[in-house]
């Protein structure tokens, strides 16, 4: 019997359907009738025997059971996956350290926490010459930053002792190209005049308007620095009658060379009083043991005309802004 006497359906509409047959993707009676086919024409049966070849090639490293039993091959995809992650989490946290390493080690963080002192060279040239207080603490750089209202900033940084940076100290060399020059607190003028801006900032802030208010009356003095720098005092307040006034009671009562001195402080300390708090006329100090024993009548007394005179202007103008402030302190000498 020949190929053409064996043939009960045509060979094209086997062809067609070869690829779904050799991958087992054809009904039951499909199959049957290409089975019967096949096992008499050869050269369909050859076509098969190809597709199926083809198919082994196409899936020889991998092992696939559409029954239901382990896939090899999904295996391999999870497990490149999971490599792939595992790497890409070392690679970031390697990186993290490196960077963590180069910012706690060299390039540092702004560290306000040091001493310094402030030298003329020249003609607008300073050198800051300063050491950080922080036991840990290593010098690292600096660098010069504008401000809004024209002026500019010197922020020094810090970074952990190492091998590359082994000291606190430091010794800046700079010029004020701005209105001013911010140096931790103290700022530098255009023409030379040097100002502390922190401690005037932090007076600006604590001053009030009534003489009554005892817990602003006691932030002023506390920023000012009155017991610290004089001696540990009593409140007395006289705001009976206009002009209102805040006396000082000082318990330096035996020593007349210490009185000397906090004579000479307050005569200073009392205008910012005056200054800042608004309903204050007059500034007053005595010495006794206590209030009880305190004199009536203050023996010294600042009032503000006498600071407007000293001045030379009204005082209560210098509480308009902390650049006033400054000012202030610096007439003083404070």
């Amino acid at each position: 019997m020949n190929d053409n006497d064996a043939r009960k359906i045509p060979c094209e509409v086997v062809q067609d359907l070869i690829p779904l047959y050799a991958d087992n993707l054809v009904s039951e009676t499909t199959r049957e009738i290409i089975d019967e086919h096949v096992a008499r024409c050869t050269s369909c049966a050859k076509a098969v025997n190809e597709a199926k070849d083809s198919l082994k090639e196409n899936f020889d490293c991998e092992s696939v059971n559409y029954e239901g039993k382990d896939v090899d091959y999904l295996r391999k995809v999870r497990t490149s996956s999971h490599k792939k992650i595992i790497a890409g989490v070392c690679i970031t946290l390697c990186l993290t350290l490196i960077f963590a390493g180069i910012k706690l080690f060299v390039y540092g963080s702004p560290d306000y926490g040091y001493t310094m002192s402030i030298v003329s060279d020249s003609a607008g040239k300073y050198q800051v010459r300063g050491t950080l207080t922080g036991s840990a603490a290593s010098f690292s750089r600096y660098k010069v930053k504008a401000t809004e209202d024209g002026g500019e900033e010197l922020i020094v940084y810090s970074c952990l002792t190492s091998p590359l940076n082994r000291t606190g100290g430091f010794s800046i060399g700079c010029s004020v190209n701005g209105k001013y020059l911010d140096v931790n607190g103290t700022r530098i003028m255009a023409d030379g005049t040097i100002y502390n801006a922190a401690l005037a900032q932090q007076l600006f802030e604590a001053a009030h308007p009534y003489i009554g208010d005892m817990p602003a009356n006691n932030d002023l003095a506390f920023a000012l620095g009155i017991s610290k720098n004089a001696s540990a005092y009593a409140n007395k307040l006289h705001t009976e009658n206009e002009p209102y006034g805040w006396e000082f009671v000082f318990k330096e009562a035996g020593d007349i060379k210490k009185q000397e001195e906090i004579t000479r402080k307050m005569e200073l300390y009392a205008p910012v009083l005056l200054a800042l708090v608004d309903n204050c006329d007059e500034i007053m100090w005595s010495f006794a043991d206590d209030l009880e024993s305190a004199p009536d009548k203050p023996e010294y007394k600042v009032t503000s005309e006498d600071a407007s005179k000293l001045l030379g202007a009204d005082v209560k103008a210098y509480a308009e802004s902390p650049d006033k402030v400054m000012e202030l302190l610096h007439q003083l000498g404070l």
